[in-house]
């Protein structure tokens, strides 16, 4: 078993970049991570402006979304997208100011690696922040930890409705043009959301995507 000690050194030293407009929740978050021994490499007010986060080479970044504000919310999820497609070995955590389910889902879609609902205890985040980087604890319905069995047939870890679409399409051997054609989106958001099934269900391509949704009952009878 991981001891205290070997969890605080997964997370020590870590380079990461706070994205966020408010002084004060920006001055919160940089006090809890220093006191993690998290390093703030930097601190970002504009969601739309990439380039310094980029520069900065973060291993973590962590940006807030308001609840009740659709258009920063909005704007929030596709700074998550950019972020992964910029900086693919970086991690994302989001704070949220409340766990409205179809806030995170988009939040995961996107691509970040947890959220934090702002009024998480300091050991909570560092869980999260632990986690993203070390996952040693495993929940209910990921593939990861048990082997397909009828018993399971049907779940689909944490996969969004659309996540779990564009798996059953890929399934049927549609390529990335016919899948985003079929659900009216592009090609680059059906990569995006690949790239999430890839990471949720620990495979590493299209094929092996296939044979889990097969396995857990997803696509229909095969030949």
């Amino acid at each position: 078993m991981q001891t205290e000690t070997e969890g605080r050194d997964v997370i020590k030293e870590l380079r990461a970049v706070i994205v966020d407009d408010r002084t004060a929740w920006v001055g919160a978050v940089a006090r809890v991570l220093t006191e993690l021994g998290v390093v703030i490499v930097g601190r970002e007010s504009n969601l739309d402006e990439l380039a310094a986060l980029e520069s900065a080479s973060p291993d973590l970044v962590i940006l807030r979304l308001e609840a009740g504000n659709a258009k920063s919310t909005e704007a929030g999820i596709a700074c998550i997208a950019k972020i992964r497609q910029r900086l693919q070995d970086a991690r994302v955590i989001v704070f949220g100011d409340s766990a409205e389910p179809t806030q995170i889902d988009a939040v995961f879609a996107a691509g970040a690696s947890a959220f934090v609902v702002k009024t998480a205890a300091l050991s909570d985040v560092a869980s999260a922040i632990r986690q993203s980087f070390y996952q040693s604890v495993h929940f209910g319905h990921s593939p990861r930890s048990f082997a397909p069995s009828p018993s399971h047939r049907g779940t689909a870890a944490n996969l969004t409705r659309r996540e779990r679409e564009v798996l059953v399409l890929i399934g049927d051997g549609m390529t990335n043009a016919q899948v985003a054609k079929t659900l009216f989106v592009t090609e680059q958001t059906v990569k995006f959301h690949l790239a999430n099934i890839y990471r949720k269900l620990n495979v590493s391509n299209r094929t092996e995507a296939s044979r889990w949704a097969q396995a857990y009952g997803l696509l229909g009878p095969q030949p």
